[in-house]
């Protein structure tokens, strides 16, 4: 089982591979990324999203969004929060997105995993766990006592299943179903999976990923965090924590006063780049920490990332980060007026926006910089795409 899920693994990401080359040769994005609620279970005092008051596509919008996704030839679909795992619906979004032919990154708190992975496994290709410390220390920044022990107790299931051991009740994982939400947070009611839309027994375990968002709150973090990902054979991301948005008056800064100084920047990718090289899972590139101790305020580089990535907010917004107070386009205007996701593509407004980015360095994350480069074709980024292939 562990060869086959092994030779599964490889074949999605070399598919991956496949796609992001012809978006690339094609100059059209690889990558919708969908914000697709605020509302969260957490209270992280770093995060820039959430928002419970915001509006939320219904099924049926989220469905044509992705759709549409995939016939504008797009290769992945990140889904992110807010906390995901709130909305009912997840699994029958996950599947339209996998049947519009997208690959699927799933970003999550974990604190509904167990609960609801039965009805989400085989509809996720890669699973991202935020932590940002461990033990109880994690559980203090995001607000949720006990998160830490289900994210162990979640991957120690996970693992029994690609493992093939006996799993729980009628196939269910041996991990513990989660407990009543905490009070303040919205649990998931129900649940509105599709028919088909588990997995053949023995699916295979979904590429795993570890993300750390740096702070004032948990200096030297990556050292507490990065035997974990080790253990969990789990990729390790790490970014300083964004600061606020652009909107047309010019950068409205949030929670500035958490953020890390320059030195604390420069101290965290130094630790970083020897936690690589002692072989633990950092899969930040040399060149992004060299950058990052170079030029700890991240201003030495070019961002292509409009180029490469739309984002959806949940009410529907396709978002203009330059101008993040008046979107693009909306996925409701769209539908309404019979037209297409290339629709925003040949919008003057999102070809000013590429052109202004190249001269924009507001954000500093990873995410950004090296998306970046991997729409440049460093040969650095070329060769994560390949490291990513063995996790």
């Amino acid at each position: 089982m562990g060869e086959r899920a092994g030779g599964s693994r490889t074949a999605t990401h070399l598919r991956l591979a496949g796609r992001l080359t012809r978006a690339r040769l094609a100059d059209r994005p690889h990558t919708l990324s969908h914000l697709v609620t605020q509302r969260c279970n957490g209270s992280c005092p770093t995060c820039l999203w959430r928002d419970p008051a915001r509006p939320e596509m219904d099924t049926e919008a989220i469905v044509w969004l992705y759709e549409q996704a995939g016939r504008l030839g797009m290769a992945q679909l990140v889904v992110w929060g807010g906390e995901p795992l709130l909305r009912p619906d997840l699994p029958e979004l996950l599947l339209a997105a996998r049947r519009a032919g997208l690959l699927v990154t799933l970003i999550t708190n974990g604190w509904y995993l167990a609960e609801r992975w039965p009805e989400l496994r085989g509809l996720v290709d890669a699973l991202i766990l935020s932590l940002d410390d461990v033990g109880a220390a994690h559980d203090r920044l995001r607000g949720l006592p006990g998160l830490y022990e289900r994210l162990e107790a979640f991957v120690a299931g996970l693992d029994g299943e690609a493992a093939g051991r006996p799993a729980g009740p009628r196939g269910q994982s041996t991990a513990p179903r989660a407990p009543t939400a905490p009070r303040g947070s919205t649990a998931p009611r129900g649940s509105t999976a599709p028919r088909g839309s588990t997995a053949p027994e023995g699916a295979s375990r979904p590429t795993l990923l570890v993300n750390t968002v740096l702070s004032r709150l948990n200096e030297g973090a990556l050292e507490r965090v990065a035997p974990v990902a080790r253990r969990w054979r789990a990729g390790l991301y790490f970014c300083p924590m964004e600061t606020g948005d652009l909107t047309r008056a010019g950068f409205a800064a949030r929670h500035a006063e958490l953020a890390l100084p320059a030195e604390g920047v420069r101290a965290a990718a130094l630790q970083a780049a020897a936690l690589k090289s002692a072989g633990y899972p950092i899969l930040a590139t040399r060149p992004y920490l060299d950058l990052l101790v170079r030029d700890p305020d991240v201003r030495d580089y070019v961002c292509r990332a409009p180029h490469a990535l739309l984002t959806v907010e949940s009410d529907g917004a396709v978002r203009d980060c330059r101008r993040s107070d008046r979107p693009l386009a909306t996925v409701q205007e769209l539908r309404a007026a019979g037209r297409s996701l290339r629709h925003v593509l040949a919008l003057p407004r999102r070809r000013a926006l590429v052109a202004e980015a190249t001269s924009c360095t507001k954000c500093s994350n990873a995410d950004i910089v090296e998306l970046s480069w991997l729409w440049d074709l460093r040969p650095a980024m070329l060769a994560k795409v390949a490291q990513l292939t063995g996790l």
